[in-house]
């Protein structure tokens, strides 16, 4: 192989576009231009509903204005089976959008609210002084007697509260996982563990808290992957799965996981958040996070680039200078938006024999080690990294073995 065919590979490889989550890019939503967000929900029409420290908005999509809801801001918001807006007012009142039904919980200024969930019957808060329950279909609009201290919990903070897929409302606590009985309305301890978020996600409920998070598979086996696992020292804020498949985590990091791996997701990604505090995934696949300090962020994942792979059609040396000057001597990869499935380009039967179809985890790990396989006598077929860094995987050092293998030959 000459020096310049070298030179030209080397240069190729430099650059290769990446396809995992770290083509992710965020940008501001300035219709809100506060800098907290606390809560972001979805309703069944698509609407975005935002609560920050001063007022509660609506809105549509990326491109549209904010339209205002309330002028007291909110905690936490949840939308029922009728689609009624129920917030947690940062003025420590629960109240419905429609300004028909309020209640004060408390008088003390401090946070009160820490999340809401709502079931058929009731209104569930998990509050600084534990669960608290409204009847939302009572004449008369007020506490219920399904109320749960901390004390009778055996915790000092209950943190989070969760409807499943199944209509079962669990409660998370600094000790302990609960399960609320459907019958009776007693909770029952399913798992010691403390609990900060939940969700729901191929009919099996996830959980993130300190020791890291945990899958209830078919919500009957408890399971863990060890990639979930010491990503963070601080508290989990919220866990939340993409229509890819993909577990975002949000504590004071930002990360995106797939069945491999967790990447952080960064400046390098426009998230220069160090605190994620609310996320939510709308039907056009857009991302929404809300942070303490840098507003409301969105990420298009369905705008995510897919490159193909590339083939070099003749051993023609080609000096890295005139590259961008004879740009059809390079195979343009064509972008692939809805699917992460990489198609392959036309391979000339002669050379080079017909693809295996892989899995996409088989296709992950080929594309990360075997970066430059299929070598033939005029086509030389060279296999994208996509890699965020070629000192993660020491690709630099594999690169330079290669090609010194090659030269000997």
């Amino acid at each position: 192989m000459s020096k310049q065919k070298i030179i030209a590979l080397f240069f190729i490889f430099f650059l290769c576009i990446n396809t995992s989550a770290q083509d992710i890019q965020f940008q501001r939503f300035n219709s809100v231009d506060n800098n907290i967000v606390n809560s972001i929900i979805v309703t069944e029409d698509n609407k975005k509903i935002i609560g920050t420290p001063n007022n509660v908005f609506s809105v549509g999509g990326i491109n549209d204005t904010t339209i205002l809801i309330n002028t007291i801001g909110a905690y936490v918001l949840v939308n029922d089976n009728q689609n009624k807006l129920w917030m947690g007012q940062t003025n420590n009142v629960l109240r419905d959008s429609e300004f028909k039904h309020s209640y004060p919980l408390s008088s003390d200024p401090e946070h009160t609210f820490y999340s809401m969930e709502t079931d058929e019957n009731r209104i569930y808060i998990a509050s600084k002084d534990g669960l608290i329950s409204f009847k939302k279909n009572s004449d008369v609009f007020g506490r219920d007697s399904i109320t749960y201290q901390n004390e009778s919990l055996n915790c000092k903070r209950v943190n989070t509260v969760h409807l499943d897929l199944k209509n079962n409302i669990w409660i998370g606590t600094d000790n302990a996982l609960f399960k609320i009985n459907s019958r009776t309305g007693i909770p029952k301890k399913e798992k010691k563990i403390e609990v900060t978020c939940m969700t729901d996600y191929d009919n099996s409920l996830w959980v993130a808290g300190s020791d890291g998070i945990w899958q209830f598979e078919n919500y009957n086996n408890w399971q863990r992957l060890s990639h979930h696992q010491n990503l963070t020292k601080s508290k989990i804020e919220k866990i939340i799965f993409d229509q890819k498949g993909r577990l975002w985590v949000g504590g004071n990091k930002l990360f995106c996981c797939d069945d491999l791996e967790c990447i952080q997701i960064n400046e390098k990604n426009g998230f220069n958040s160090k605190q994620p505090l609310a996320m939510a995934i709308d039907d056009n696949n857009i991302l929404w996070i809300g942070t303490a300090g840098k507003g409301l962020l969105y990420a298009d994942l369905s705008k995510e680039e897919v490159v193909e792979e590339v083939v070099l059609e003749n051993e023609t040396a080609i000096e890295p200078e005139k590259l961008i000057e004879n740009e059809k001597t390079i195979v343009e990869p064509e972008m692939v938006v809805e699917k992460e499935t990489i198609v392959e380009p036309p391979l000339e039967k002669e050379t080079i024999a017909k693809p295996v179809v892989k899995t996409k985890k088989e296709k992950d790990l080929e594309r990360r080690y075997d970066f430059m396989s299929g070598y033939a006598d005029n086509n030389i077929l060279l296999l994208i990294d996509v890699s965020n860094s070629m000192e993660r995987e020491n690709k630099l050092e594999r690169l330079k073995s290669s090609l010194n293998r090659s030269l000997l030959m």
